[in-house]
């Protein structure tokens, strides 16, 4: 178990590292300040017009924004950057026929 864990953290180490190298620097910095500050957790997941780190209601045109993708903004209350739950679920991929 403890193998499979161990090769399952480097894919996901691996993973990570590749998504970090197509951002840009100031914005990794910003996150690992963040995070740094917030227990390593520098995301916090917007779930209807509440943030989901801290439970405080958003504005909903700030929801509206940050699920298009329009801006990136940090809650006002615990700091950590945000993403909309629409952004979290996994889109299927079209079958051809």
């Amino acid at each position: 178990d403890v193998k499979a864990l161990k090769a399952e953290h480097a894919a996901f180490a691996t993973s990570r590292q590749a998504l970090l190298e197509k951002l840009p620097v100031p914005l990794i910095k910003r996150y690992e300040q963040i995070a740094a500050k917030r227990n390593g957790v520098g995301v916090a997941i917007i779930k209807g017009e509440m943030c989901g780190a801290c439970k405080r209601m958003m504005p909903p045109q700030l929801c509206i924004q940050v699920r298009k993708g329009l801006v990136l903004e940090a809650c006002a209350s615990c700091n950590r950057l945000l993403v909309h739950e629409d952004m979290t679920k996994a889109t299927t991929p079209a079958t051809t026929a």
